[in-house]
């Protein structure tokens, strides 16, 4: 991330990243979700997004971290927040 603050080109593959991770979350979680306005569901998308990129942040600081517990959590997380 750091990188994409310094170089246009980073920043641009990381933009282009984001904006798919984020049309994928839609799609995924629409079918699934409670009835809710645009607003609600772009607020939900954007805490998914900043669990996701927490949970790479703990992945690279503690490279002895259990994956499969991460991934459990993360789960819970965004089940929790679409409302499952």
């Amino acid at each position: 991330m750091s990188e994409a603050g310094r170089n246009p080109k980073v920043a641009d593959v990381v933009m282009k990243i984001d904006r798919r991770f984020r049309e994928i979350a839609r799609q995924s979680l629409i079918p699934f979700a409670p009835p809710l306005s645009e607003e609600e569901i772009e607020d939900r998308i954007e805490a998914i997004v900043m669990v996701s990129h927490g949970m790479t942040s703990r992945m690279t600081a503690d490279r002895a971290a259990n994956p499969e517990r991460l991934i459990a959590a993360f789960r819970l997380t965004v089940q929790k927040l679409i409302g499952s």
